[in-house]
């Protein structure tokens, strides 16, 4: 019995642990490290709604407000009347014009590291964003690259990946009290990373992305996304991409994942212009990485010009992705 029992009350222990040490970061004002140990916290304890309130909170005031209200959005769907009530006026305090971040102007960061089978192919991106200031029109900079390991100098080998690091800076334009979504304009420079040439750079558009629920959550949890952008690299191309996906929770530590991913061009090249499904498993890793591996069934859309003999497609794709915000 003492053998059994012993690690359980080990584990309650190192819980209370971390819970003081949130609340003490809390208290002091150091609220990037309150969120730090309480992400962990919550995480494994997804029931503590109380828990994840506060978390809400010291989020905001570390200047993490993408985060926050995904998590508010979670509670405010809660059967607790009163954690419902509480993030539900939350949420609409900071999706109200005279909301203002209480900490440095934001940002955010995402990445990928993903395998295709299909390929044989390792491919790497990532994108950063930072807010210079708030308003209608916000001046941002950015720095993004994508990178892979087969792809060579054009011409010699087939690109499966832009392989360019990209730095910018430019304006954007919030969509909505929400602002799921934003209008861009950037330039900058481009640096090709496996032979391409080296060249300024403008790039213009329209992204848009929401999530209903999280992927941490005991329920479903959906997102959505879009963009539609105008590349000079590409000759003034306009590539547009929408994905949605579906996830629900099959045990702690292991989600069921469906979804779907189209693309277009202005022109009209087969390998912009498609259509995929894919299904399989999503392991949420933390609070900002999550682990996905599924299978893709996909066909070249009719519109595409010079398609290959076979249309269709089949792949499996392992897909390790991390996004959060910045303070």
């Amino acid at each position: 019995m003492i053998l059994t029992t012993a690690p359980i009350i080990v584990a309650q222990d190192a819980d209370a642990v971390t819970r003081d040490a949130f609340y003490a970061a809390v208290r002091t004002k150091n609220y990037t490290h309150a969120v730090e140990i309480g992400k962990d916290y919550a995480q494994r304890h997804l029931d503590d709604e109380t828990f994840a309130l506060n978390l809400a909170y010291a989020e905001i005031d570390a200047g993490d407000r993408d985060n926050a209200i995904q998590l508010l959005r979670h509670l405010a769907s809660s059967t607790d009347t009163a954690i419902a009530a509480q993030a539900s006026k939350q949420l609409d305090a900071m999706t109200s014009p005279g909301f203002q971040r209480s900490s440095l102007p934001p940002g955010y960061v995402y990445a990928y590291a993903a395998n295709e089978s299909r390929f044989g192919d390792n491919l790497l991106g990532f994108n950063a964003r930072y807010d210079l200031a708030r308003g209608a029109v916000v001046p941002s900079a950015a720095l993004s690259g994508a990178y892979d390991t087969r792809s060579g100098t054009p011409g010699l080998a087939q690109v499966f990946n832009t392989d360019e690091l990209f730095a910018s800076a430019g304006l954007r334009a919030p969509l909505g009290q929400a602002q799921f979504g934003y209008l861009f304009a950037q330039g900058g420079y481009g640096f090709g990373l496996r032979g391409q040439p080296n060249a300024p750079e403008t790039r213009y558009g329209l992204a848009y992305s929401r999530d209903y629920n999280t992927l941490f959550s005991n329920g479903p949890h959906s997102q959505i996304g879009l963009s539609v952008a105008s590349y000079s690299r590409f000759s003034g191309n306009v590539i547009a991409y929408a994905n949605a996906l579906h996830d629900v929770r099959l045990t702690k530590s292991l989600r069921a994942i469906v979804g779907v991913n189209l693309a277009a061009d202005s022109q009209r090249l087969y390998f912009n212009n498609y259509l995929e499904g894919f299904g399989g498993v999503a392991v949420p890793i933390s609070a900002t990485t999550s682990l996905r591996l599924v299978g893709v069934t996909g066909t070249y859309l009719g519109r595409g010009l010079n398609p290959p003999a076979n249309t269709t497609y089949t792949s499996i794709r392992t897909l390790l992705v991390f996004g959060s915000g910045l303070p």
